[in-house]
């Protein structure tokens, strides 16, 4: 429900049209012509080494098979980069009274931006995978944490069947997870004098630098647990949570690296089908390194298989129920066997299946793409539709070259003006548990006159926005939406506006500089644990989103 009682207040100098309400949207407008298309290459040599010391001239690059004019090229070597203390070269230091979605970029690393995430919720099917299976799989992720260096960079998210936490972000160095890695004496007791209720919950509260908050939910969320059942609304599949790890990721410069171990990603069998389903994480440079951590054949049967008493009575009916059982999980391992290939594969990545070896496959993700190439072109036959685009890159007169690269692109589309498909989309960005910069936005919190209410200042990054100059003014539409939350993903009050901006000269040299001012008033709800701001560009659909906990709002009162 639309909160009545919102004040926005907004900046004297920008003339705004807004709309009462959020089912009246108006039509989408569309800037087409082509785009810059990049695609980010591994090249290897018969040895499986980086190549390092390649030029453009070295590449062709062909969009659904027609030769296209590389217009640029850049090379990423890690490797030659010094070992020192991460110095961050972008965004700016935000103020510690201001919160900001952009991403944190390092100007020397010795890695690419890299992500390990855990499924592990869902993962853990016990007719996969037996208890001594979830162990080994902790121990061998911890064994590759150990072997980091201090100045690594890698984040570490932990997903279950309705819960996402992010453990440590992208940008953090390792030196803090060492200290506490050795500090950690492998099945201690919890506060309350007993052992956490499975080893997923355990690595995240020792290994990691959790607080005593998200250490409850994570602990409430019994990762354990296949079917942690309806203890939340909103719920996710594995794809959908890598989708939202992508969104997140996209607008950090360059090829992403995200290591996914997980035993239930499942795609569609039609590879169309599939394509269709990753089409933001292609579009988000991100190579997913799959692994599937139920080892050597999961579905062979040992002694933990237990045979039902009404299959006992025949030595007949034990055999075909153990048959049964057997082709049942053969199957379900051959179709994720194909999901985890295709997800690699289409992204640029790696697989790691039917291997007990973990983490020589986390170790080798990790190492993966030192030295890489990315080529830019402005495509000669693209049709903004929303087709996919297949991408083949050659390296002329070099056959013992292996390349690595996403498979393909799809081409810009107009949004949709459909409403309900434009709720849905403003919902899930809603619900996703990571935020997304395709906006920047910066906000702080003050406390409003009125007892008990708030003035949330946003400052919204013009350069985001597609804007064009009608009769010597800037002129736009973006939409913002203002929801709380609690802690299991119910919804309270919302704000919701529809902009139409129509800036002078004078007014936009500003906004564009530092940014585009935005004020709303509001009650905190005592139940929010949360409230997330979404920004939307009615001519592209790219959206910025902004997590505010309830803790800094209630912080600018002390």
């Amino acid at each position: 429900m639309v909160s009545r009682d919102k004040v926005v207040c907004l900046s004297a100098a920008v003339l705004l049209a807004a709309s009462s309400a959020a089912q009246d949207q108006p039509v989408p407008l569309f800037h087409s012509g082509n785009q810059l298309v990049e695609v980010t290459v591994i090249v290897k040599d018969r040895n499986g080494a980086d190549l390092p010391g390649l030029k453009g001239q070295d590449f062709e690059v062909y969009d659904n098979g027609e030769k296209q004019n590389i217009s640029v090229f850049s090379v990423n070597d890690y490797s030659s980069r010094p070992a020192g203390p991460l110095r961050p070269s972008l965004p700016p230091k935000t103020p510690e009274h201001m919160l900001s979605n952009r991403p944190v970029v390092f100007s020397e690393s010795p890695n690419p931006p890299t992500i390990l995430v855990i499924d592990a919720g869902n993962s853990w099917n016990v007719a996969r995978m037996t208890w001594p299976d979830l162990v080994f799989a902790q121990k061998q992720v911890l064994r590759f944490l150990e072997q980091l260096r201090p100045n690594d960079r890698l984040g570490v998210y932990l997903m279950g069947t309705n819960r996402f936490f992010v453990l440590r972000e992208y940008h953090q160095d390792c030196a803090n997870l060492l200290a506490r890695l050795a500090a950690w004496k492998r099945g201690e007791l919890n506060e309350r004098g007993v052992k956490y209720p499975d080893v997923w919950t355990e690595f995240a509260i020792r290994a990691t630098e959790s607080g005593p908050d998200l250490a409850k939910r994570i602990r409430k969320s019994q990762f354990y647990d296949y079917d942690a059942g309806p203890s939340s609304p909103v719920k996710f599949d594995s794809i959908s949570l890598l989708e939202a790890v992508a969104a997140h990721l996209k607008y950090v410069p360059g090829r992403k690296n995200v290591i996914f171990v997980s035993a239930t990603a499942f795609l569609p069998s039609d590879f169309q089908a599939g394509l269709l389903l990753l089409r933001h994480i292609l579009a988000a440079d991100v190579a997913i390194y799959a692994i599937d951590p139920g080892g050597l054949a999961p579905y062979a049967l040992d002694a933990s298989v237990v045979i039902p008493s009404e299959f006992r009575s025949s030595p007949g009916d034990a055999v075909g129920y153990v048959n049964g059982v057997s082709e049942l999980n053969r199957q379900i391992s051959l179709y994720l066997h194909s999901s985890l290939t295709q997800l690699a594969v289409s992204t640029g990545g790696q697989v790691f299946v039917d291997t007990n070896d973990i983490l020589g496959a986390i170790r080798k993700s990790f190492a993966d793409s030192q030295v890489s190439y990315t080529l830019g072109f402005y495509p000669t036959n693209q049709r903004n539709d929303g087709s996919f685009h297949s991408l083949k890159v050659k390296t002329p007169g070099r056959s013992d070259l292996e390349t690595r690269y996403r498979a393909g692109y799809f081409a810009p589309a107009p949004p949709s003006i459909d409403p309900r498909i434009h709720q849905i989309e403003l919902l899930e960005m809603v619900r996703a548990p990571l935020d997304q910069s395709g906006i920047e936005l910066d906000a702080s919190v003050s406390p409003a006159p009125s007892t008990g209410s708030y003035d949330l200042h946003l400052r919204i990054g013009l350069p985001g926005i597609w804007l064009r100059v009608d009769n010597g003014r800037w002129t736009g539409k973006i939409e913002i939406l203002m929801v709380q939350r609690d802690s299991s993903g119910n919804e309270y009050e919302q704000a919701f506006q529809t902009l139409g901006l129509n800036l002078q000269q004078s007014t936009f040299e500003q906004a564009a500089r530092d940014g585009f001012a935005y004020t709303v008033r509001f009650h905190l709800a005592p139940q929010a644990t949360s409230a997330k701001v979404v920004v939307r560009d009615l001519n592209t659909g790219d959206a910025g989103t902004l997590t505010i906990p309830s803790e800094f709002i209630l912080d600018v009162r002390n």
